[in-house]
């Protein structure tokens, strides 16, 4: 059995992952979509259906806004698909468990977070288009990607929007236990969690 880890490391990786997740706080804008028609072939959709929403997908400016609670176990999110469409707002709760809500057109929708253990926002959803999963993540303290995949199919779409405005401040830490951990950007506090991780396993 491997031996568990030692608490420091396992209050850095905590600390990590803490950072990881609060960066995904604030408003972010659209700038390109990729894997657009490979994913919708995933759906079942004939090719002329995948035209006409390839086309929706890919114009447009939509919005997403993240708001965390402290402890990150709350997300809200405010959504828009495009300048002059109606805002859709909903708090995802990381727990894991599904819970009943609607989508942005009213229908009923089915949906569960979680963090996974790179600190990615992930949103389990089922609805009127079908099962799917939405990882949302940071390539850079300014960069957020939505990995949206079906369950049936294995192709991802993936949609890069940039930061409008500053990034959050970083979450308070303990200095006396991981202060080297407090200053990181987001690619340094995954590499921290993911070499704890590490150590746990070793």
């Amino acid at each position: 059995m491997a031996p568990a880890a030692a608490g420091g490391d396992a209050a850095a990786a905590a600390a990590a992952a803490h950072c990881v997740t609060h960066m995904l706080a604030g408003q972010w804008e659209l700038t390109r979509t990729e894997g657009i028609e490979e994913f919708l072939a995933t759906m079942g959709l004939n090719w002329a259906t995948r035209k006409i929403a390839s086309a929706a997908l890919g114009r447009g400016r939509a919005t997403v806004i993240l708001k965390l609670s402290t402890d990150g176990s709350i997300v809200t999110l405010r959504l828009q698909q495009g300048a002059g469409k109606p805002w859709h707002e909903f708090d995802l709760i990381t727990d894991g468990e599904q819970r009943e809500g609607t989508d942005a057109d009213g229908n009923p929708e089915q949906n569960a977070g979680y963090w996974d253990s790179q600190g990615r926002l992930v949103q389990d959803t089922v609805g009127k288009r079908g099962p799917m999963i939405i990882t949302r993540y940071l390539i850079d303290d300014n960069t957020l990607v939505a990995a949206v995949c079906a369950k049936s199919g294995s192709a991802s779409m993936l949609r890069y929007y940039d930061r409008v405005g500053p990034a959050p401040a970083l979450p308070v830490v303990e200095p006396e236990s991981h202060s080297d951990v407090a200053s990181v950007g987001p690619a340094a506090a995954a590499a921290a969690a993911a070499a704890a991780a590490a150590a746990a396993a070793a």
